[in-house]
């Protein structure tokens, strides 16, 4: 992840990451292969997110475990993980808060389903309300320019951050969105006026289908691009900064981050 400067000392300011349990509340269906989580935690009445696109370390016991004693706060979540016991160690995968509701005490969190092929799908296909995982505080990328044109790029992964960044933090001025999914049926709903150019891959790479739409569609903004917020698998988020940087673009102005990379497991 490479954010610009004033987004890196806006998260500074949390000098303290605290690390808690939440309790899955409800699951409901968001697209074909998208489910909502809805969680509950006392210390999401004082949660303060930093931006539209905050993120989190899930916090996931092994199977049939429970969830092992973790400390309040941390500098490092891998650190700490690491210092546990092999047989208790948890694992940990980065989700955004979709939706935060203080007064309810509860968040929002939108999973990707692929089977059993990952720690964080594996729990989530078999989880049932009730059940118990970590949260641990972050950070958030998103940084909305007062002024000039704003791109925004996501595949299906970083759909939860686009939503929230379109719904609650919605720039200002003239905005640009491309989202990249494998079909009509993985597209959710999104409360916005923006116009959001939607692209198919089908059974092909991540990025085959968007990329090549970036110069017709971002080439008559460039002039005017005040900041962009590239997200998704890495190709994606990668290609597309390269492409802008080519064009001339400030990489002080590029957010970009790869959520995931094509045929490689997270650490």
């Amino acid at each position: 992840m490479a954010l610009t400067q004033a987004a890196v000392l806006r998260n500074e300011r949390r000098t303290v990451r605290r690390i808690f349990v939440m309790t899955l509340v409800t699951r409901t269906p968001v697209s074909r292969n998208t489910e909502r989580f809805t969680f509950t935690a006392p210390e999401f009445a004082n949660f303060e997110p930093l931006a539209a696109d905050e993120f989190f370390a899930l916090v996931i016991p092994r199977p049939g475990r429970d969830l092992p004693s973790l400390p309040s706060t941390d500098a490092d979540i891998r650190t700490t993980i690491q210092s546990l016991p092999d047989d208790v160690r948890p694992d940990v995968r980065w989700y955004t808060v979709r939706a935060h509701r203080p007064a309810q005490q509860q968040i929002d969190v939108d999973i990707v389903l692929h089977g059993d092929s990952g720690p964080a799908s594996r729990w989530a296909t078999h989880a049932r309300p009730g059940d118990r995982v970590g949260f641990r505080e972050s950070s958030a990328p998103y940084l909305a320019p007062e002024q000039g044109h704003v791109l925004l790029v996501a595949d299906e992964t970083a759909l939860p951050a686009l939503a929230a960044i379109l719904e609650t933090q919605a720039p200002a001025g003239p905005t640009t969105v491309l989202a990249e999914v494998p079909g009509p049926a993985d597209i959710p709903a999104i409360a916005t006026d923006a116009t959001i150019h939607w692209f198919h891959r089908g059974d092909t790479d991540p990025g085959s289908a968007l990329l090549p739409a970036l110069p017709e569609l971002v080439t008559p903004h460039l002039d005017s691009l005040g900041y962009a917020w590239l997200c998704g698998e890495r190709a994606i988020a990668t290609e597309a900064r390269r492409w802008l940087v080519a064009q001339g673009v400030d990489p002080e102005l590029i957010m970009f981050s790869g959520y995931w990379r094509l045929g490689h497991a997270r650490p």
